[in-house]
């Protein structure tokens, strides 16, 4: 007798690293002045990094591109030149400290060019939680083979084959915080590293996958 069953395995888990997405940018008339100074508020921002305790190392530079500007008419319909635009993009991961994040954040406020940035909660490590969770889903599923062998008057002897799609993305809260200059420059105001560290608290992070599994009853 074969039974075929499907089962889901989940968990919450707290979010255990902080990731930073910074986008850099600097716009100008020529090339040239668009590249170097898009490239000095870079240098200058890792500078300040550095100083709040960072490793050079840890900032990972995702895209770079110097680009022309273009800016559409509506009254032509067509794209005209606007100058150059500098565009990089960069991560900082660190393990989950708020202390350091809201000091981070508050510090950054108070540049005169601070980056945008994006603030994503996750797990250090994926392939723990990914196997934790499929654990429990087989666990699930074979809990459920069980029981219908037994309402079937058979004995379950073995699971021949298993299927799942695998893992796509990384393991991220919901949480999102998104600061472009005008918040940031907002988050001055006050104490601001203590307003987040008692009320900036990211949603636990879901888990969840489900299996496809053959067992064997006679």
């Amino acid at each position: 007798m074969d039974i075929y069953v499907n089962a889901t395995g989940k968990k919450f888990y707290k979010p255990n690293q902080i990731t930073l997405t910074f986008d850099f940018n600097y716009k100008s008339n020529d090339y040239e002045t668009a590249l170097s100074g898009g490239v000095e508020n870079v240098t200058k921002y890792v500078s300040f990094l550095q100083q709040q305790g960072f490793n050079k190392e840890d900032i990972k530079t995702l895209s770079f591109r110097v680009s022309e500007n273009k800016i559409y008419n509506e009254a032509t319909r067509k794209y005209y030149p606007d100058g150059f635009l500098f565009q990089q993009k960069a991560n900082l991961v660190f393990d989950y400290d708020i202390k350091k994040l809201s000091t981070l954040m508050e510090e950054t406020s108070k540049l005169d060019t601070p980056p945008v940035y994006f603030i994503r909660f996750n797990l250090k490590n994926d392939k723990s939680a990914e196997e934790e969770i499929l654990a429990l889903a087989y666990k699930e599923a074979e809990f459920q083979a069980q029981a219908i062998a037994k309402a079937s008057g058979k004995q379950l002897k073995e699971c021949v084959k298993v299927s799942f799609t695998p893992f796509e993305s990384a393991l991220t809260s919901p949480t999102l915080y998104e600061a472009d200059r005008c918040c940031a420059k907002a988050a001055s105001f006050g104490s601001a590293r203590e307003q987040i560290q008692q009320t900036f608290v990211p949603e636990d992070i879901l888990v969840s996958k489900e299996i496809y599994c053959l067992f064997v009853a006679q």
